[in-house]
């Protein structure tokens, strides 16, 4: 887009390298020094997890997303197929796994939690170490998932236990 100096939009056109600034945030904040690793919150991680479920879901082209508004514990993320039209709700969880703690746990709300052919949960594992996601993530259909789940305390929840390398999951990969 090159629009003239008299455009409408002019006032609005941000070099994308410069986006940060825009907001307010220059090069040195945009970058501070790192003294000591600050902690990941579990509502951080569970957000990185919904991003990345959606960017991998988007970079197929074959498919529309949707985030309800507010957020449902039922299906997070509405994917469109756009060629049948067949709708899907997921639920995306994010477990954070290392050396000193390979295996995470996977809770969801059982007061909210409806099975239905139409939605899945997804899973996937954060590896602390390295900074990225797991290779594999655990897609189940959520008519299978009480199956799965052991007994909660508190009887509101549900949860079962992963180890990401481990072959528990293999029959829903």
């Amino acid at each position: 887009m090159h629009p003239t100096e008299r455009s409408r939009f002019n006032d609005f056109l941000v070099p994308t390298d410069r986006l940060a600034e825009r907001f307010g945030i220059g090069p040195t904040e945009a970058v501070p020094p790192q003294v000591e690793p600050r902690p990941m919150w579990r509502s951080d991680l569970g957000s990185l997890g919904e991003i990345e479920i959606a960017r991998r879901l988007a970079e197929s082209g074959d498919l529309n997303l949707f985030r309800p508004f507010p957020d449902l514990e039922t299906s997070e993320l509405a994917v469109l197929h756009l060629a049948t039209r067949r709708v899907l709700g997921i639920q995306i969880k994010t477990i954070g796994v290392d050396l000193a703690h390979p295996v995470g746990t996977v809770t969801i709300h059982a007061s909210s939690f409806r099975p239905s052919p139409l939605t899945y949960l997804a899973a996937l594992a954060w590896l602390r170490e390295e900074k990225r996601f797991h290779d594999e993530c655990l897609l189940i259909p959520t008519e299978e998932l009480r199956g799965l789940c052991r007994p909660h305390e508190s009887g509101n929840h549900m949860s079962f236990d992963w180890h990401p390398l481990s072959r528990r999951f293999t029959c829903v990969r």
